[in-house]
C-alpha cells in the first residue's frame, strides 16, 4: 500500500448491516490520531459519530451534500456505480437550482 492510500474493506453481516475496516499507513494513522485527539476523538469514535449523524441528518444536509460532491468528483476512482454518480449529479443540480 502506498503511503497516500487508504483502503476500505466492507463486510456484509448476517443481519444485513455492514462492517467497515479502514487500512492506512502507520504515518497516516499517527497524523489522523493526533488530529482527532485534539477534539477528544479516536479514529473509531470519530467515524462512528460521523455515521450516526449521517443517518440522522436530512438528505439535503451538509454531510450528504459533501458526500454527493465526493461521489461526483471521485466516484469513478472509488468504484462507485455510474447510476449513483448520476443520481449525485442530479441532487447537486437540484440544490443549486433551489438556492438561486
Amino acid at each position: 500500500m502506498k503511503t497516500d492510500q487508504i483502503k476500505v474493506n466492507v463486510t456484509e453481516n448476517k443481519d444485513g448491516s455492514a462492517t467497515y475496516e479502514m487500512l492506512m499507513s502507520n504515518q497516516q494513522y499517527k497524523v489522523m490520531s493526533k488530529v482527532f485527539a485534539k477534539s477528544d476523538y479516536t479514529i473509531a469514535s470519530y467515524f462512528k459519530a460521523f455515521m450516526e449523524n449521517l443517518v440522522k441528518e436530512d438528505a439535503d444536509g451538509p454531510v450528504h451534500r459533501w458526500l454527493d460532491q465526493l461521489i461526483v468528483e471521485s466516484g469513478d476512482e472509488l468504484g462507485v456505480k455510474k447510476e449513483a454518480i448520476e443520481k449525485a449529479k442530479v441532487r447537486i443540480a437540484k440544490l443549486k437550482a433551489e438556492t438561486k
